[in-house]
């Protein structure tokens, strides 16, 4: 009884809750992917009449989605650079709010992409690839399959045009560095190989020609040198207009220097002049084939390029203002190793003739066999190339040194040379070997247990990933230093290291969890009264409030970073708080405000020779000048900073300058004179790659300037043209009231006539205003029959949804009969005829299979109910009861359904009965296939068996119902054979 009620509630409470559903979206998934791998970063462009809706990017999964709205024809785009754009037909139009209403299944699309290609044709590609609509039968979307599979056989051909087009370009660029590598063309050959392996990067045979190449290119020349003589040419190419040549040759220097930011910063440049402009390009180009360093008959060419490249320090011109950092971490590399392999480091011999003597007893230990003067010597002459600043060579014999030292089982010296190693690395701006070195160090020092030693380390291998760009690895090396300072129960560094870990934060703009380590830091440092590492921490939390916006919470920070370093003559620190003040005023427009704090931080920078703090100072200055429109001081400021800029090291990224220890920390007197030579060094190198860039900026400031002077100019003119039109103005306005006036009473009288036309017109507005208050009555009533019909039909929808979810689904019935068919036509959607069947196992009897057809009174929506009803019943009576007689189940089902329908008085009365018929005509076989037996009781509905002899078994006139007297259905019994076949009837015709 409950489980009745039960099928009835949930029929009712699942209409009515997909009725009160709202979604206003339809939802659109899936995943692209290419071979099989996930692709992110692919821009996916919503399009509705090719004008762009929406774009979203997929996540690093290759996974989307996104909502469309109903009544609309969308074209999905997907596209990524480098790849082929693919386009998706998705159809709304015949999506209805209602569908929406009552929920509708995710639409799933995933993609597959594949990489572009030079002279790829992908014209086939620019129809969707597959065209997906809304059916309502189906009450879901669909695929035009054929259409579908005919778009990707032509996408797999032009995916295959694509492989194809990389193997001709792959055996092209080949051929012609086999041809440049014949000739001698070493350079050539070995841009041509690197191309070449960027289309196909498993080939082995360019590996090795690149291997050869560089063998044989460093028997004559060194990297450094190669790559100095590579920029130089291209520098003079750039100079003179020739772009492609330019553009070759800046190619080149990344081959023996590819992570160099300059040339990679001239190949954008080249690239953007290029695009677009190749009628001025043919005019100023010109060719010039006798620039390649490796030919056999360029001897005296590359003997050119090593005298070049010996440029000493003291040859290099310095003036007063170039500016560079004095207060890098990066050091000129202490003899650290020396003070325990040796005390007998030449100094009073030039370094030439120094190495000219330690090379020849070297060769003597070689033959000899003392491997451990074998290790002081290939160090001294590690030292003495550093000091000619030879660095390749130096790391040569560094690494000789190392690999001695590892031999003899020196593990505490190369810890520390290791170190040196890096350090080398670091100063000419090789951070990645110098983070090897580095990691070599630290490796040798946790095997020492020199947990002291490993925390520096980590710390100089978070500081070179700083500076790289590196922000998550630095971050994650500062805490590995925290932990081990933490291990070993110090807090004197552990501040410091948690303001980089908050600087690294900052310029990864994650400023929330900068705040947090700044914080610490500050906590840590008034904990053991380290004033100089919270006046820090004060400074960089302003720099987030400012970031933030926040400016007088930054003014506020700032305040109380300067009282701290003025308590401990911390005047650097100063200086840089005062630049970060003046930017705050800058931002709020108080321009001569920010030009004294600017000012200030270029005074107190200069006293305490933070080069490029000054620099940072002359940039903001001319923005300042600039603001306050004084052209002739703002170009100045131009000028000395775009002389020096290059020699910024800092993340350009933010206006503020952070503070740290490992940035401003003083470095040793006995040091300066080392660490001076190794900063002229860095300006050599970086200079005259900038010198060409800063004239140019130069020239365009002095643009901009006589551009300033001709808008004054222009602004007099325009005054003396105000005046001019000011008085013609006046004599237009005298005309203009004289016309005014004539065409007045012309206006008077034609509105005379307007007015009478007004009423006229009036009078027919009322009349029709009736008209369409009458239309709009009846169209309303319409809309209102639609929308309840509308309703209607889509609960009844959803209600078939679930009749069809109870009745026996095809897999069951193909598993309890061997060949079967069901003809199950609804009238008016959902029906009132249901068929049933279970296959039920009792003590009594062998296996049973039980099947019944039915006829409930109604169509419709009350014909459905009686279905379900007569199905719960069915279940009740045979499997809970286990009754499997089937006239039994019929009395049975026919007193149930009087019970669950309280209908038992109706019954009783024979005058209501007559009147009241809820019920149904019914078939039911009991079928023993061991015994091939079937019993058969039907109310109102026959069986045919089809037999050698074709023969039926009536039906009693009887229906299950409460209008019908208990007459006492009987059971037919019939024997099987294996061939025959049976047919239960319902009709309702």
């Amino acid at each position: 009884m409950f489980r009745n009620i039960f099928y009835i509630l949930l029929l009712f409470v699942t209409i009515n809750l997909f009725g009160q559903n709202n979604f206003h979206s339809i939802y659109v998934k899936g995943k692209i992917t290419i071979d099989n791998s996930s692709l992110p970063d692919v821009k996916i462009n919503i399009l509705v009449n090719k004008i762009n809706e929406k774009t979203i990017i997929n996540d690093n999964n290759g996974e989307y989605n996104f909502t469309l709205e109903p009544a609309k024809n969308y074209i999905i785009e997907y596209t990524k650079q480098n790849f082929v754009t693919k386009l998706i037909s998705i159809s709304t139009k015949e999506v209805t709010k209602d569908e929406i209403k009552y929920g509708m299944f995710p639409l799933t699309i995933d993609i597959e992409l594949f990489e572009n290609f030079e002279g790829l044709n992908t014209e086939v590609l620019k129809e969707p690839v597959a065209k997906w609509t809304y059916s309502d039968y189906e009450g879901d979307f669909v695929n035009d399959v054929p259409y579908s599979l005919s778009m990707k056989e032509k996408a797999d051909n032009v995916k295959s045009q694509m492989v194809q087009l990389k193997k001709q370009a792959y055996n092209k660029l080949i051929l012609s560095a086999d041809n440049s590598y014949k000739n001698k063309e070493l350079e050539n050959a070995w841009l041509n190989y690197v191309n070449s392996l960027k289309l196909s990067p498993k080939e082995t045979y360019p590996k090795n020609q690149i291997s050869e190449i560089k063998r044989l290119i460093n028997e004559k020349i060194s990297n450094d040198e190669a790559y100095n003589r590579s920029i130089e040419r291209a520098d003079k190419h750039f100079g003179k207009k020739n772009y492609k040549n330019a553009l070759g040759f800046y190619k080149k220097s990344l081959l023996y220097k590819p992570s160099e930011k300059y040339p990679q910063s001239q190949i954008s440049e080249i690239e953007i002049i290029l695009a677009g402009n190749n009628d001025f390009i043919a005019k100023v180009e010109t060719t010039d084939n006798s620039d390649n360093l490796f030919d056999d008959n360029k001897e005296n060419n590359v003997n050119e390029n090593k005298k070049d490249s010996n440029i000493t320090p003291k040859n290099y011109n310095i003036t007063n203002n170039i500016i560079t950092r004095n207060n890098k971490t990066t050091t000129t590399p202490k003899n650290n190793v020396n003070n325990i392999i040796t005390n007998n480091k030449p100094d009073t011999l030039n370094s030439y003739n120094n190495i000219k003597k330690l090379n020849e007893n070297i060769s003597n230990l070689l033959q000899s066999g003392n491997k451990e003067e074998l290790a002081k010597s290939y160090y001294n002459v590690a030292v003495e190339y550093y000091n000619s600043t030879d660095f390749d060579k130096s790391i040569d014999y560094y690494n000789l040194t190392y690999k001695t030292n590892e031999q003899l089982g020196f593990k505490k010296i190369n810890a520390s040379l290791a170190e040196e190693i890096a350090t080398v690395y670091e100063n000419v701006y090789r951070y990645s070997k110098a983070i090897e070195y580095y990691n070599k160090s630290l490796s040798l020092y946790n095997e020492l247990n020199d947990n002291k030693s490993a925390s520096k380390i980590a710390q100089k291998i978070g500081d070179v990933n700083y500076i790289s760009g590196n922000y998550i690895d630095a971050i994650n090396n500062y805490k590995k230093s925290i932990n081990i300072e933490q291990e070993i129960g110090s807090k004197t560094d552990i501040s410091g290291k948690l303001n980089s870990i908050g600087i690294s934060y900052f310029q990864a703009e994650n400023f929330d969890e900068a705040i947090k380590y700044f914080q610490q830091s500050i906590n840590i440092a008034e904990e053991i009264g380290n004033n100089a590492e919270k006046s820090m921490s004060l400074n960089n939390i302003g720099n987030v409030n400012y970031e933030y916006n926040n400016f007088n919470d930054a003014l506020n920070f700032y305040s109380q970073s300067i009282s701290l370093k003025k308590q401990i003559d911390y005047k650097k620190g100063i200086a840089i708080t005062l630049h970060n003040i003046g930017n705050v005023y800058k931002k709020l427009k108080q321009f001569d405000k920010s030009l004294q704090y600017f000012m200030q931080s270029s005074e107190l920078a200069e006293n305490t020779k933070d080069k490029e703090l000054i620099c940072e100072n002359y940039f903001s200055l001319s923005g300042i000048y600039s603001s306050l429109k004084d052209c002739a001081k703002a170009l100045d400021y131009y000028k000395l900073y775009a002389s020096n800029k290059n020699f910024i090291t800092r993340n350009l990224s933010h206006d503020q300058l952070v503070d740290a220890s490992f940035l401003t920390n003083e470095v040793d007197i006995n040091e300066k004179f080392n660490l001076l030579k190794n900063e002229l060094h860095q300006q050599q190198i970086l200079a005259k790659y900038e010198s060409e860039k800063n004239s140019k900026e130069i020239a365009f400031m002095s643009q901009q300037a006589k551009i300033h002077r001709l808008e004054l100019i222009k602004k007099e003119q325009n005054l003396n043209n105000q005046k001019i039109l000011t008085v013609f103005s006046l004599i237009s306005l005298i005309i203009f009231i004289f016309l005014a006036s004539m065409f007045y009473r012309q206006y008077k009288g034609k509105k005379t006539a307007y007015n009478r036309l007004e009423e006229q017109n009036e009078e027919i507005n009322i009349q029709k205003e009736e008209i369409e208050t009458q239309r709009d009555l009846v169209i309303e009533q319409k809309e209102k029959l639609e929308t309840i019909h509308s309703e209607l039909t889509s609960s009844i929808r959803y209600a078939q949804r679930i009749q069809t979810a109870v009745l026996p689904t095809n897999e069951q019935m193909n598993l309890l009969f061997e060949n079967n068919f069901v003809l199950y036509k609804p009238r008016d959607i959902v029906s009132g005829d249901f068929y049933w069947t279970t296959q039920i196992t009792t003590m009594e009897h062998a296996p049973l299979l039980i099947v019944a057809v039915a006829d409930c009174t109604g169509h419709g929506v009350p014909g459905a109910f009686m279905s379900i009803l007569g199905i719960s019943l069915l279940d009740e009576i045979v499997r809970k009861e286990q009754i499997t007689t089937p006239n039994v189940i019929l009395n049975k089902l026919r007193e149930n359904i009087i019970s669950s329908l309280q209908q038992k008085n109706i019954a009783d009365n024979k005058q209501l009965s007559d009147n009241v018929y809820d019920g149904m005509d019914i078939a039911i076989c009991v079928i023993n296939y061991e015994k091939m037996e079937l019993q058969f009781a039907g109310a109102n509905s026959p069986l045919y068996i089809v037999s050698s002899n074709q023969s039926a078994v009536g039906s009693q006139q009887s229906a299950v119902s409460n209008g019908t007297e208990d007459c006492g259905l009987k059971t037919e019994d019939c024997g099987l054979k294996t061939e025959d076949c049976g047919l239960i009837e319902l009709s309702n015709c």
